[in-house]
């Protein structure tokens, strides 16, 4: 509610993805474009396939950029079990 009255709103880690399905609902592209920077922000080997099953589900820019870094990323993320299953449920 207080990004609706203020424009503004502190998006930490945590709660990026929860706001993002809140901001997803109610069509309010500049807060899900806010809390996509903070997941791409938080992307790393452990989070990489939450961030990308979310992304994909709710048509976020963030997924493009998700898979790219994922399949760049070495082969940490594209060899985690996880990440696997999430892009078979994906793709």
């Amino acid at each position: 509610m207080e990004y609706i009255y203020t424009d503004y709103v502190q998006i930490n880690k945590d709660s990026a993805m929860e706001l993002f399905h809140v901001a997803d609902r109610f069509a309010i592209d500049r807060l899900k474009t806010l809390c996509e920077r903070v997941m791409l922000s938080a992307i790393n080997t452990d989070t990489a396939a939450e961030i990308l099953l979310h992304a994909d589900y709710y048509n976020a820019m963030v997924s493009a950029i998700m898979l790219h870094w994922c399949t760049a990323s070495n082969g940490g993320v594209v060899n985690n079990r996880i990440f696997v299953n999430v892009v078979w449920i994906i793709y």
